[in-house]
């Protein structure tokens, strides 16, 4: 839990440092050299607000998608599109 409340302040401070790095790095001064070579992410905002009829390709930054891609994905989510906050590709931290 102390990795992932200093890798919460780090990126707060604009240092994107993945956790690899913090157990990879045998010391303090290693992590610090090691966040030289990470930019911070920059993460669009949610398009997707509570109450929408209906999500679009322009609402979903995060991944390219047909209209009919993203309507078959909606049906097969229990309740439909007001349970849907967001869809993106799924990849490794």
């Amino acid at each position: 839990m102390l990795v992932v409340r200093m890798l919460s302040l780090l990126r707060k401070s604009n240092l994107n440092t993945p956790i690899q790095a913090v157990f990879n790095s045998p010391t303090l001064a290693a992590l610090a050299e090691s966040t030289k070579h990470y930019q911070a992410v920059d993460i669009p905002i949610n398009l997707i607000r509570p109450g929408i009829k209906m999500i679009i390709t322009d609402m979903l930054p995060l991944i390219t998608l047909s209209q009919a891609d993203i309507d078959i994905i909606i049906t097969h989510v229990p309740g439909g599109v007001s349970n849907v906050q967001d869809i993106h590709s799924l990849t490794s931290l």
